[in-house]
């Protein structure tokens, strides 16, 4: 025994030297870092990086008071340093509109693809078709926001290096220098006196001596200070700055020879405030800024002179041989210039350059055609530089027949199988491009809307098609992914024996457009271009091929400069039309053998889903007949093209008598595009309004009523400013009645309804009612005098009724309402959709109510049936700054409707309001499910358990006595209350915000929270027994307990329900679907639910870990190894869990599934744990229900009250020994046989 202790003893003795040897054998090198930056190590290999937060700033400003930053999202997460609470910019942006994310860190990695690109957070409230960059949102993760916001970014950089490892580069000029590189680029150099000694200078002296030393004072470097080489040599290291404050103490700048700028108070690092006006100047000791007077004398003074930053040209371009070039302004070397091009992958990839010798030009070795540029990375030294984007083609002609694709897939796609992917859409794209050739060279063009099922009915009912031997599709590669994980960009070269598709829809895919990627084809007399060309035709038009290589290109139509088409042409003849029709049907062509060549003048251009072509035309022929015309006259005639097809004659005035010569002008007007129309709206409409010197009647806005109508089209896809609609609310406003009561303008789309609310013609509100046709009409609009009965508000009878305050006819004013069809002009960025008509109710000036009266809004769902994703809710329109705006739902409250009758929106102000759909995330409904019926079995043994525990307390006087089981009984109190309601939630579902919806969440709120006081006092209380052991006890304990346990959160409850008595009227959203009821929301439920959980878990869980590190400490344990009593101390432990309610803190993340079910099967079970150790588990306490019920024991086991012997009674020792010298938990120290003692 004694040899084997011995052997043991050896070995490890060994193995210490060995250890030592190895650790304090060689000596440990000490990093230091440049002033204000913190010292991390790489989790993996453990390599130093000095940090300091920057920012709030720009994704582009990486290098911005950091020259060379070192820092990476990747960099950043192998650090061992605590995370921020902050927004994180990454390296990652998308480098075009809407498209996945990529590395643009300046490194070695940069171009490469971010994997997780799909499952980045995108930011509702964004724009998704402009260029996005990622940050690190503490909360989600990465997260998708514009790349001009302002977030944080570390400066990341290396420590001090070795004094044998310095440089003196680029410190020409400056004797005995030292260059720093990060964060500021700079030489510095250390004074020295006579012989080598100290200086002695004052503030001005040291500047004169720099200045002969080619130099200036240390500024800008002033965080180098600190480098040992500096501090070794030093004398007291209080060293002189070159900066001067101004005499009022309010602006410091500094003093340098090329540098007189202003230092930002926000980089002041000064240790105390400035309060001295005789000291001026800087200077700078242990790291901090001081102010000292011209007479102080400096024994220690470093020269400065800063190495600017250089800028860098590059310019890339391709010469006649078609060789692709990059010339650069600076001899710079080439391992540090990148070049890309985005023609071989879907994100950027490497490709090959070399350097001319002697020159400043670059090579580059293109691989297939595509865009190319290259980059800098030399970010030491020079600037950030990018060359311009160059389009590479190597053979023109062999673009003939290769398109852009935009495919929408039917789901969600991975970036893992997009190359399985790729070979689908290829035989998708395949049988469509190839049955719709066939089938057009049959019956012609064909409406788009309906390409899938016309294109499988041609299938079936030609089983002789074979596509399995035809080559449509002879290369397809992907350009582009995006966002949404549904869309993709193809580049498709087909078999010219095929003509491009038009958008259509095919077995599960969309084809959204396929235009060419480099040649705009012909068509009638305009000849095919390329990429950037321009031809003229006649009729004074100018068609320019436009576009990208990667999207694809088409015409562009504009007006010729300087060009006139109004030429008279005499005609001997009068003219006549005939408006005689043909209209031929969809019949087969006869077959002449196989399908012909596509002409050049193919649609190939369209990208509109809707651009139906129908292959049923009108012809119009036109003939000319002789008539007698008087020869004096000459007749112009004008005539559109939309006469011309409608047949509208042209009758003259004149008597025909003779023949004349007529001339004939025809005038083509080309349609304006939608944005332009809207602006031209939006400026009549502003005209009209702000015309005082006539009176507007409902007549004159006509013609302007019916462009507003066809813009709120569904199928235009147009962006409508915010403007639009205020100037539809005052043009409400503006219109005279003209004696009547109620006018109305009626369209399709919108209905603008005014009145005059007065004493004697009060108005009430506005109905509108239910119809068989979806659009608008003038008998569906009524307003009424008197609120109305429950009939108007049934489904069946109104679509959607407004109630106003009666208060609103008190004096006259004027009442107008806008209702808008559909939500054309309301694009909500938050994935809100509106399932309801859009009503603005508009009374002159007014925006809210007073004295607590409200407007009801009783809107009809466009749709019942939503998803388990979606929760209606009331919104309203709120306008913002830059013409867009948001759904917001403050100030409106959601009542949903009995079965019949319609919703209800009741707010507190005026503006646009509808029913929305709000997005939610939900698990899956077979977790959710699993979830609820966890909930409530543990809920009902909760209850269970705890009844049996009050059972024992009314059982067992003696039980109940003992101050512990006092505590723990008003804990099950509380608890009971928390799974009573939280089961009374479940069950009831409480759908709208009514008195007992209030009630049941005024109760639960309360429930929760004395749960957790009672908890915090029951952690309290076993600190004190088991850790401190000898303490005094206090008077009143229990009296004490129990008015901060059940009144803290009565005091809460009350002031929460004084200060916000609407508190409880929100819907509290939870993860299922079924945990809609009524509770505090917004701040109160920070403040009143989350911040009270938040502290008492973390005072909970500190105790915790104490209790068990006494615990376990017990030298009966460590010297023993007592099984039994670690066993009890495990025990011991398990109790603590949940007597404590720590597995509540499973609640703060239960956001993730596995968090979730940790949550429900421990917190939702607390109530029956507790009943399992304090009735079945304790031994007394079973012994207790023994006797009582007479069941024979084995062992007589005389009954004491408490599970922790109680301090306020007189205290008897049993038989066992106590060691009185130790002092250890008495748990420990007493040998019951009882576990849980």
């Amino acid at each position: 025994m004694h040899l084997n202790h011995l052997l043991q003893t050896t070995v490890v003795f060994i193995a210490l030297s060995c250890i030592c040897k190895s650790v304090y054998g060689k000596k440990i090198k000490k990093y230091t870092c440049p002033i204000g930056f913190s010292i991390a190590y790489t989790t993996d290999k453990g390599h130093p990086i000095c940090y300091r937060l920057k920012g709030p700033e720009k994704f582009t400003d990486q290098y911005k008071d950091c020259v060379g930053n070192l820092y990476t999202s990747k960099l950043y997460l192998a650090l061992n340093f605590t995370s921020p609470n902050i927004v994180l910019w990454t390296e990652f942006k998308s480098l075009y509109a809407g498209g996945t994310f990529v590395d643009w860190s300046y490194t070695k990695t940069m171009g490469s693809e971010l994997d997780s690109s799909f499952e980045v957070n995108i930011d509702p409230t964004i724009d998704t078709g402009e260029g996005l960059c990622v940050a690190i949102n503490p909360i989600s993760n990465f997260t998708a926001v514009k790349c001009t916001d302002n977030y944080y970014r570390y400066c990341f950089l290396k420590p001090y290096p070795d004094e044998d490892e310095v440089s003196d580069t680029g410190c020409d000029g400056l004797r005995d220098a030292v260059r720093f590189w990060s964060p500021e680029s700079t030489c510095l150099t250390v004074l020295t006196g006579v012989g080598g000694g100290t200086v002695r200078a004052t503030w001005k002296q040291a500047q004169d001596l720099c200045a002969k030393r080619g130099g200036s004072l240390l500024n800008r470097g002033w965080r180098y200070s600190n480098n040992p080489m500096f501090h070794e040599s030093g004398f007291n290291n209080t060293y002189p700055l070159g900066m001067i404050m101004s005499s009022d103490l309010n602006t410091l700048r500094y003093d340098s020879t090329n540098d007189q700028s202003e230092i930002p108070n926000s980089d002041w690092n000064f240790e105390d405030n400035c309060n001295n006006s005789d000291t001026l100047f800087g200077a700078i000791r242990d790291d901090l800024w001081y102010l000292v007077n011209g007479s102080y004398i400096f024994f220690d003074v470093i020269c400065e002179r800063n190495v600017p930053i250089k800028n860098l040209s590059m310019l890339l371009d391709i010469d006649l041989d078609n060789k692709v070039t990059l010339t650069v302004n600076n001899s710079i070397t080439s391992d540090r210039v990148y070049c890309y091009t985005d023609s071989v992958l879907r994100y950027p990839t490497k490709v090959g350059k070399r350097k001319k010798e002697d020159t400043n030009t670059f090579v580059i070795k293109p691989e297939r055609d595509g865009y190319y540029w290259c980059t800098h990375v030399d970010v030491r030294n020079y600037h950030v530089a990018e060359s311009n984007k160059k389009l590479f083609i190597r053979e023109k002609e062999s673009l003939d027949n290769v398109y852009a694709v935009l495919l929408r897939h039917y789901r969600k796609i991975k970036l893992d199988i997009v190359e399985k992917l790729t070979r689908i859409w290829e035989v998708k794209l395949k049988e469509y491009i190839y049955l719709r050739t066939k089938y057009e060279s049959v019956f012609g063009e064909m409406s788009t809307n309906r390409t899938e099922e016309v294109l499988k009915s041609f299938k079936e009912s030609n089983p002789g098609l074979d596509l399995k031997e035809k080559i449509v599709v002879q290369k397809l590669n992907v350009k582009r992914l995006y966002l949404d994980a549904q869309t993709v960009l193809l580049h498709v070269e087909l078999n010219p024996e095929y003509k491009p598709a038009t958008p259509g829809l095919w077995d599960g895919i969309k084809i959204v457009f396929m235009k060419p990627v480099y040649y705009c084809k012909g068509f009638d007399s305009v000849p095919s271009a390329a990429l950037g060309e321009s031809v003229t035709s006649a009729g004074c038009r100018t068609h320019s091929c436009i576009g990208d290589f990667n999207e694809g290109v088409q015409w562009v139509t504009s007006a010729t400069d300087n060009c006139f088409t109004r030429t008279p042409v005499e005609v001997d003849t009068e003219v006549q039309f005939s408006t005689e029709l043909r209209h031929s049907m969809p019949t087969p062509k006869p077959s002449k053998g196989p399908p012909e060549k596509p002409n050049s003048s193919s649609s190939s251009e369209s990208n509109e889903d809707n651009s139906d072509v129908t292959s049923t035309t009108p012809i119009v022929e036109v003939t000319l007949t002789t008539s007698t015309i008087p020869p004096e006259e000459v007749i112009t005639v004008t005539s559109t093209p939309e006469e011309i097809l409608t047949g509208t004659p042209f009758i003259p005035t004149t008597p025909i008598t003779t023949t004349t010569t007529t001339t004939t002008t025809t005038t083509t007007t080309t349609p304006k595009p939608p944005d332009q129309v809207l602006q031209q709206v939006m400026q009549d409409l502003d005209n009209l309004i702000n015309n005082d010197s006539v009176p507007i009647f409902v007549d004159d806005i006509g013609d302007i009523f019916n462009q507003v109508d066809h813009l709120l089209e569904d199928s235009d896809n147009l962006e409508i400013p915010g403007q639009f609609l205020h100037l539809l609310d005052r043009l409400g406003s503006s219109i005279e009645l003209n004696g009547s009561k109620v006018v109305t303008a009626v369209r399709s789309n919108i209905a603008l309804v005014m009145a005059n609310a007065e004493p004697d013609n009060p108005v009430r509100g506005i109905r509108i009612a239910t119809r068989q046709d979806d659009s608008f009409n003038n008998d569906a609009f009524e307003v009424f005098n008197a609120a109305p009965n429950n009939t108007a508000l049934q489904s069946d009878e109104s679509e959607a009724v407004v109630v106003l305050p009666g208060s609103i006819s008190d004096t006259m004013r004027r009442v107008s309402f806008v209702v808008f069809r559909n939500d054309r002009a309301f694009q909500d960025t938050n994935m809100h959709h509106v399932n309801s008509r859009v009503l603005s109710i508009k009374v002159e000036n007014l925006t809210k109510f007073e004295n607590g009266e409200v407007i009801d809004i009783h809107l009809s769902p466009l749709s019942a049936n939503i998803t388990r994703n979606q929760s209606r809710t009331c919104g309203y329109w709120q306008f913002l700054d830059d013409g867009t705006g948001f759904w917001s739902q403050e100030g409106c409250t959601f009542i949903r409707s009995k079965t019949g009758q319609l919703d209800t929106c009741r707010c507190t102000h005026l503006t646009h309001f509808a029913e929305i759909l709000v997005p939610r995330a939900v698990f899956p409904e077979h977790h959710e499910n699993i979830l609820e019926l966890l909930t409530v079995i543990g809920c009902c043994l909760s209850l269970f358990g705890l009844a049996l525990v009050a059972v024992t307390a009314i059982m067992f006087r003696s039980w109940r006595r003992d101050f512990s089981n006092k505590i723990w009984l008003q804990l099950c109190i509380a608890i009971f209350l928390l799974a009573l309601s939280f089961l009374i939630v479940i069950f009831a579902r409480f759908a709208v915000y009514n008195v007992p919806c209030m009630i049941i969440g005024i109760v639960l709120h309360y429930s929760v929270l004395a749960s957790f006081c009672w908890m915090l006092v029951a952690a309290v209380l076993s600190y004190r027994r088991l850790v401190l052991v000898f303490t005094r006890d206090a008077s009143h304990k229990l009296l004490r307990a129990s008015a901060f346990s059940w009144g803290i959160p009565l005091a809460i409850v009350g002031i929460l329900l004084s200060v916000a008595p609407n508190s409880y009227a929100g819907r509290f959203e939870e993860k299922t679907p079924s945990g809609s009821f009524c509770y505090p929301s917004g701040i109160g439920l920070w403040v009143t639910v989350f911040a009270p959980i938040g502290v008492v878990i973390l005072v909970n869980w500190t105790l915790f870990f104490l209790i068990v590190r006494s615990v376990f400490a017990s030298r009966r344990i460590q010297r023993h190894g007592d099984s039994n009593e670690a066993l009890r101390c495990a025990s011991v432990s398990c109790l603590l869990v949940f007597l404590f309610g720590l597995p509540w803190i499973f609640g703060l993340f239960a956001a993730n599934i596995v968090a979730a079910y940790l949550f429900t099967l421990t917190a939702s079970y607390q109530g029956f744990i507790l009943f399992l150790f304090f009735v079945i588990g304790n031994k007394k306490t079973r012994d207790l229900w023994l006797n009582k019920l007479k069941i024979k024991q084995t062992r007589k086991v005389p009954v004491t009250s408490s599970t922790y012997s109680n301090r306020s009674t007189a205290w008897r020792p049993n038989t066992s020994t106590i060691e009185t010298k130790v002092s250890k938990p008495k748990s420990l120290s007493t040998p019951d046989d009882s576990r849980f003692s």
